[in-house]
């Protein structure tokens, strides 16, 4: 089985400061990737990275939400939340995660999650299901 490796060749934002200082320019011109800059204000151009952006906002405010915790562990629950999407994003290749494609070797251990606060149920279909 081969392993493919994957490198970036450029980076895209809409030109934020958050990503369009010298120090995120330096970073990337030390690794020889371009920085592609949009047109500020025009979510159609990047509405991908949005959504993402959204999603990676939203699910720790639901996860603090969710399990009474204070506000100011917004930053650890933004990490847990980046974290799980890593292991079950989205990818082209079915049945590997983001982990998986940048890293090339299967992540078969889970263990190192846990429940964020709150309890959790696991759902048994019907045909799986015993009497007590």
């Amino acid at each position: 089985m081969s392993t493919a490796v994957h490198r970036v060749k450029n980076f895209r934002c809409d030109g934020g400061k958050e990503f369009a200082c010298e120090k995120v320019r330096r970073v990337l011109s030390d690794r020889s990737i371009r920085l592609l800059l949009s047109a500020p204000n025009l979510p159609v151009r990047y509405g991908v990275a949005q959504r993402e952006y959204h999603t990676v906002v939203e699910l720790p405010r639901s996860m603090l939400s969710m399990s009474r915790l204070p506000k100011p562990m917004l930053a650890q629950a933004c990490g847990s939340a980046v974290y799980v999407l890593s292991l079950t994003g989205k990818t082209p290749v079915i049945g590997k995660s983001q982990v998986e494609m940048w890293n090339c070797h299967v992540m078969k251990n889970l263990d190192l999650l846990r429940v964020y606060g709150m309890e959790c149920y696991v759902y048994i279909p019907k045909m799986f299901r015993k009497e007590f």
